[in-house]
């Protein structure tokens, strides 16, 4: 410090200076600056007191958390009032901090220091946070925001060319977009089926296009018009339960016949055939109406009118009933002649009673 005490020291008192550090030197005193001792910079011994240097790095080096990766101008961010507070300014850069960029650790993003300069890109820093693996694109900003990363802005109905309905408003993004290696790009005209393919019940027997039947609100069919089938409902069908008809999920399968449905209702044990149609209506099972006359060609006349049905029709069938019009076909057994008259026994005989002989055949009794 040379030989000139006089310069700090006076008569009255030697250990009470004049020296004004602000005065007399280039490095003014502030804040935190003035309540630090001399010897705090001015190490003892030697020429500590002159030509010191004057940048914060060299006296704080200690003091430097980062390390040196941010380089060594300390008063870019901090100053002389308290160093743990930062007075840096990220919003003058081309990154301006929003939302919960704000108190997010300047280390966390600058990793390797000031010196690098960091991408700007959403995706740059959050590739990791990124449970979509780039296949929506690397633009997180599309969907998210700073304010919160699990909250989206993203509007399906906007966006893109499937709006969301019904309950498709409330599914998961992943439940139609599976995570890799999946596909998580749908294709715009995605169909139903292409997601649901899995809840089929009728395994493709009905086709693809569930919206037919189906709708967004619920899966389950209200309503569906039978009509439009092969086989409307009519009469007692109409308020048959479906599951009554179609057993499986492939409706396709369900026969049409009545016989298919109704083989448990049949009395007659296909001796009547299995048409049940012939006979029976869709109004009542009970009613039944068919005409003999009419509907074949052996007429019922005298006797053969009060015959209980099975009683000539003693073999099933299988569809139509084929039954012969001979005579001796039913009455085989009530032949008293044992076949020497042979088999057309209305020569003889008439339909009012068997026992009565015609006029004119040339027998008596």
């Amino acid at each position: 410090m040379g030989e000139k005490c006089a310069d700090c020291h006076n008569e009255r008192s030697w250990s009470k200076t004049d020296f004004n550090h602000d005065q007399d030197t280039k490095f003014p005193l502030k804040d935190k600056h003035k309540a630090a001792k001399c010897d705090a910079c001015h190490k003892a011994g030697g020429k500590t007191y002159e030509k010191l240097p004057m940048d914060c790095y060299s006296c704080h080096k200690k003091d430097d958390k980062h390390l040196g990766k941010f380089g060594q101008k300390c008063e870019e961010c901090h100053n002389a009032q308290d160093w743990k507070k930062d007075s840096f300014n990220h919003d003058r850069t081309k990154f301006p901090l929003k939302g919960k960029h704000k108190p997010a650790k300047c280390e966390s993003c600058h990793i390797n220091g000031l010196s690098e300069k960091l991408k700007t890109g959403c995706n740059d820093c959050h590739q990791k946070d990124d449970p979509h693996k780039s296949v929506f694109g690397i633009n997180c900003q599309k969907c998210h925001n700073e304010a919160d990363w699990k909250t989206t802005t993203f509007n399906h109905n906007r966006d893109t060319k499937y709006l969301l309905k019904g309950k498709h408003t409330q599914t998961k993004c992943e439940s139609c977009h599976k995570p890799p290696p999946a596909p998580q790009k749908l294709q715009p005209d995605s169909t139903c089926y292409s997601c649901h393919q899995a809840d089929d019940v009728h395994k493709g027997t009905e086709g693809k296009q569930c919206e037919k039947c189906h709708t967004e609100s619920t899966w389950k069919v209200k309503e569906f018009d039978h009509n439009k089938t092969k086989f409307p409902l009519m009469g007692k069908h109409a308020p048959v339960e479906c599951k009554k008809c179609h057993l499986t999920g492939k409706f396709k399968d369900a026969k049409s016949d009545c016989y298919s449905c109704h083989q448990k209702d049949d009395q007659h044990k296909k001796h009547l055939g299995t048409l049940c149609e012939d006979c029976h209506n869709v109004r009542d099972w009970a009613i039944w109406d068919y005409n003999h006359d009419k509907r074949t060609k052996f007429k019922l006349e005298g006797s053969h009118k009060a015959v209980a049905c099975l009683n000539c029709h003693l073999d099933p069938f299988v569809g139509k009933v084929k039954q012969s019009s001979a005579c001796y076909s039913c009455h085989a057994n009530d032949d008293v002649h044992g076949g020497s008259f042979g088999p057309q026994c209305d020569r003889c005989h008439v339909d009012t009673k068997f026992n009565e002989i015609k006029v004119n055949s040339g027998f008596s009794r």
